[in-house]
């Protein structure tokens, strides 16, 4: 039975698309990230199933339910969830689902901050998270799109222990979240063009050896990109897409 490692405790350790098509999300990522799908033959498991890259996990897939918009949802590892959810409220956010036993293999509940972005905690059991991450094909960032950063700035450490450092991108902040010297993840001024409508979110990205071949494929998979690549300095080249379906995912590629 697997212990969560201090290293990734309070670390984003899971990612899953939730979506109406299954088949055809399966078809979409296998052929864009070369990630086979093995989903779980256990009828209580409900069609939840996993992404795979070259035999280790990356991260799951399930049916969307009734009403739940088609999206990637993360999760940050915990210790004890409901004292997670404790340290949520305290701070202002909002638990949306209380933590609860998935089959025998963790515990997880759904929160969202202040503002309204969603994200997950996973206390393993007997899933301790994506197998590996940072190489091509699996998730090697996790970034906040919000509209309040300083209100996320207060929230997430309250909630998770992170410090962050506050840099720069263009004409606006960056954020940086850390966890003593290593980096968790980053927090980014939702453009100002966004619609009002859209809420604030958690991307992912994906580790790509070649951003604009890859980009260049969601057009041809039937996805469309929303963010043409770009350079960021010191980092590597990203884009930023809409799946078939229309959940919000990028790609990295990493100078290092």
């Amino acid at each position: 039975m697997p212990e969560l490692s201090a290293e990734r405790a309070n670390t984003f350790i899971w990612a899953d698309l939730a979506c109406p098509d299954l088949p055809a999300a399966q078809r979409f990522y296998g052929e864009l990230f070369g990630w086979s799908a093995e989903t779980s033959p256990d009828p209580a498991a409900g069609g939840y199933g996993f992404f795979q890259k070259q035999g280790e996990t990356v991260a799951g897939y399930g049916p969307a339910q009734p009403g739940q918009p088609t999206a990637w949802s993360v999760y940050v590892g915990t210790e004890d969830a409901e004292a997670t959810v404790q340290k949520v409220q305290a701070a202002g956010g909002t638990v949306v689902v209380p933590p609860f036993d998935v089959l025998d293999q963790g515990r997880t509940a759904v929160c969202h901050d202040p503002e309204g972005a969603f994200f997950g905690l996973w206390q393993p059991i007997r899933m301790a998270g994506t197998d590996v991450s940072g190489k091509p094909g699996t998730i090697c960032w996790h970034e906040l799109q919000t509209r309040d950063w300083r209100g996320a700035v207060r929230f997430y450490p309250q909630v998770f222990g992170w410090d962050h450092h506050e840099g720069s991108y263009g004409d606006g902040v960056y954020v940086e979240w850390k966890r003593g010297e290593s980096n968790v993840g980053g927090c980014f001024p939702m453009p100002a063009g966004v619609p009002a409508e859209v809420p604030p979110y958690w991307l992912i990205y994906v580790a790509v050896s070649d951003c604009d071949a890859s980009s260049g494929r969601v057009s041809e998979l039937g996805g469309q990109v929303m963010v043409q690549p770009t350079d960021i300095p010191d980092t590597g080249r990203f884009a930023l897409f809409q799946d078939p379906q229309g959940a919000a995912c990028a790609m990295l590629q990493l100078k290092q």
